[in-house]
């Protein structure tokens, strides 16, 4: 094998090496949240900047999923699809701050907003079990019922 060879394997070792550290950096600052299609959403133990945490839990999910209008002017259009807010649940498992990160439409997008306050939530917990601030992602899929 000549030099050039050798110095191309070299650089294509190092650029995969990278690749896989990045992603583990990346991987080990990942928010996870689990939507299951009944309206349950499942807290996932996490790893977050080397110490264990478990994510906010909503506690009445369903229960303020059933108790959003669809929007007329959406139903009406046919437009279905899933809005995804990003929630800031404080201390005391009440939504503080939220985000709405992904819409289909901004009246599906509204008519999740107006209702986000009402979720209580489970907050999250660190390793010692102490209640902390922490944010979560929510997904909402909108479906007509045809």
């Amino acid at each position: 094998m000549d030099n050039l060879n050798i110095t191309a394997m070299l650089k294509t070792y190092i650029n995969i090496a990278l690749l896989f550290t990045a992603l583990s950096i990346f991987s080990s600052k990942v928010f996870a949240q689990i939507a299951s299609n009944k309206h349950e959403l499942n807290a996932v133990t996490i790893l977050t900047e080397n110490t264990y945490v478990i994510p906010p839990k909503p506690l009445n999910y369903a229960e303020v999923v059933s108790s959003i209008k669809y929007p007329t002017i959406c139903r009406k259009q046919g437009i279905e699809g899933k809005v995804i807010a990003k929630i800031l649940v404080g201390k005391d498992g009440k939504a503080k701050e939220h985000k709405i990160i992904q819409e289909v439409q901004k009246d599906l997008a509204n008519a999740y907003k107006e209702k986000i306050t009402d979720l209580k939530f489970e907050p999250a917990r660190d390793v010692a079990g102490n209640a902390i601030e922490r944010w979560v992602v929510i997904p909402l899929h909108f479906r007509l019922n045809i």
